[in-house]
């Protein structure tokens, strides 16, 4: 598969409905948690909080793998959704190209590894199921 086929991949799979309310509950999941915690940032300003999501997610792009750098973009991309405030990609986008390259290679090494490649796919589909089965349950209650 060349770079372009795996894009218009990536874009059909975002366009479904059932990824899309995948994705939307991930978000909501995410939010319902940072409220949770206290909200950290609910004192920056919109300026402040902007700059430091910018600077955070730079280095979430450069460290992907670091599970607190995550986290704490989790924290502002969540804060900047409470304050309907517009996410600035454009701040960003070279450093978004970095973070998908390393993706992309991380998949390609794990498609070598049979093993790896299943596990992953597993736990894609596991977590896919799981909502699913969530959302059924919600319609049947709702009925």
């Amino acid at each position: 598969m060349n770079e372009d086929d795996g894009r218009a991949e990536a874009v059909a799979w975002f366009g479904d409905p059932e990824m899309r309310a995948w994705l939307e509950n991930n978000s909501f999941k995410l939010i319902t948690d940072y409220v949770q915690r206290g909200r950290v940032h609910r004192e920056l300003s919109n300026e402040a909080l902007i700059e430091a999501w910018a600077e955070n997610m730079k280095k979430h792009c450069r460290n992907p793998g670091d599970r607190s750098i995550f986290c704490d973009q989790n924290d502002f991309d969540a804060e900047l959704e409470l304050r309907n405030l517009e996410i600035p990609l454009e701040r960003v986008k070279d450093d978004i190209e970095i973070r998908r390259q390393y993706f992309a290679r991380l998949i390609e090494d794990m498609k070598t590894n049979p093993e790896d490649w299943r596990e992953f796919s597993e736990a894609l589909k596991e977590d896919l199921v799981d909502f699913l089965v969530e959302l059924e349950e919600l319609k049947e209650r709702r009925s």
